[in-house]
């Protein structure tokens, strides 16, 4: 499992740490739809009188981690290939 993880890690940094030429990862229409209606609950509920405003400052980055767990859990799913694949809905935010 250890060399499975350490070859993995290996080929993402090769093949987007270390590439000439920069890879993007797209949303689906779906996963944008999701992470735009996470963030914008989360903007509401920093509002004055909403549950986060006292720490406001802090939950406004929570919507950015979303992000960047999702593209990781993307680019474990595909490997080096992940930038062939759109991300999608599947996983990015939980179900209510």
């Amino acid at each position: 499992m250890e060399d499975r993880y350490n070859r993995l890690i290996r080929e993402l940094a090769k093949t987007f740490l270390l590439a000439e030429a920069r890879t993007c990862i797209n949303p689906t229409e779906e996963a944008l739809k999701l992470l735009n209606e996470h963030y914008n609950a989360i903007v509401r509920r920093r509002r004055r009188g909403g549950d986060l405003h006292a720490i406001k400052n802090y939950a406004s980055r929570w919507n950015e981690h979303v992000w960047r767990i999702a593209v990781i859990l993307h680019a474990l799913k595909f490997g080096n290939e992940a930038g062939q694949h759109s991300l999608d809905g599947d996983g990015v935010l939980p179900k209510n």
